[in-house]
């Protein structure tokens, strides 16, 4: 085994792995991370409302890593099923490890669960600065391996008892921090393999954070028209300071899976990656998607032009910025169903 391998087996930084930032500047990013998180939960509660139909609400006990929420999305009655059972979806949401609700991806849950006819679980992991990396990459495995032992199948059988899954074919999605950490989880499956024979199976990245390494303003360099972007650079840079304070390293693989080696990214996957022409994290999204498909991954790598970062949640208030979000928010998704289709189906 290589050097380079013996270094990036696992995270480098553990539970146990200090805050070594300095007293001053960790007070002021905790008070206004907790400032941030406390608009989210009055935004989810709006959110929220009247969107409970076949959605069982759980909390598991994760080990080391706590209690964790689970928002877990049953199929619609008449949705399509197989009498052998269907795979998993984890949809893992956004907002830089550090604000964020799993309610805000209803739309994507929903939709997946009823056109796959599936089992869709939204965790609610815990975030930044309380809990920075490698926190919830650890917790999110956690909830895999709950998954995998038969938790879930429980779960489900309380409240459609005739319905099956197949626990051993798990699909992983989400966008931007939640894209992150399905990469990083499917890089950690390979070290930490999950109960049963159970795998990761195929990956959906809408405009992934994969590269912690470069700094912002290189990657503002790289764009043609800076006035394009949507997301204000402090705020990424704000999510990377509550996400990973000091000794944390932003070239870990498990923080910036860009850099990960080109014998561990073989393993990957099929993989659809989406990223967005008005986003400074593009490319990043296309290099990853690159090294993906020259390590021999199976990849469907979808540039959308003219939508910012998280397209497929902004209105947006003009009417023509609406008919791009929505084309390429089917464009995307309606190709990571159809991929998910085949994975998720018992061969």
């Amino acid at each position: 085994m290589s050097t380079v391998d013996q270094e990036t087996d696992l995270p480098r930084a553990t539970l146990d792995t200090p805050n070594e930032r300095a007293a001053l500047e960790r007070l002021w990013i905790s008070i206004f991370g907790n400032m941030m998180q406390g608009s989210f939960f009055l935004l989810t509660l709006v959110a929220d409302i009247g969107k409970g139909r076949d959605r069982i609400s759980t909390t598991i006990y994760t080990g080391r890593t706590g209690k964790c929420n689970l928002l877990i999305y049953l199929p619609k009655e008449d949705a399509p099923r197989r009498d052998h059972g269907t795979g998993v979806v984890v949809h893992l949401h956004g907002s830089g490890w550090t604000v964020g609700k799993a309610q805000f991806e209803h739309r994507a849950a929903r939709r997946m669960a009823d056109e796959l006819g599936t089992i869709v679980v939204c965790p609610n992991y815990h975030k930044a600065p309380g809990y920075p990396y490698p926190f919830a990459l650890y917790e999110m495995h956690a909830v895999l391996d709950w998954i995998a032992s038969g938790g879930l199948s429980a779960v489900v059988k309380t409240h459609r008892e005739s319905f099956v899954v197949d626990t051993t074919r798990i699909a992983l999605s989400g966008g931007s921090a939640g894209g992150n950490l399905a990469a990083c989880l499917a890089l950690l499956t390979q070290k930490k393999p999950l109960c049963n024979n159970s795998s990761v199976v195929a990956l959906g990245l809408l405009y992934p954070h994969v590269d912690a390494a470069t700094p912002f303003e290189e990657k503002l360099d790289a764009m043609d028209n800076k006035k394009d972007v949507a997301l204000p650079p402090w705020v990424s840079k704000f999510f990377l300071k509550a996400y990973l304070p000091p000794p944390r390293n932003f070239a870990d693989p498990y923080v910036s899976p860009l850099r990960a080696s080109p014998e561990r990214l073989a393993l990957f996957p099929e993989t659809v990656l989406v990223t967005a022409s008005k986003d400074y994290l593009a490319r990043e999204g296309d290099q990853f998607a690159e090294k993906l498909q020259k390590a021999g991954v199976s990849v469907r790598h979808i540039q959308c032009q003219g939508v910012a970062h998280a397209f497929d949640l902004d209105p947006a208030f003009s009417k023509s910025q609406r008919q791009r979000n929505q084309a390429a928010t089917e464009e995307s998704w309606g190709t990571i169903i159809d991929v998910f289709r085949g994975a998720l189906s018992a061969s």
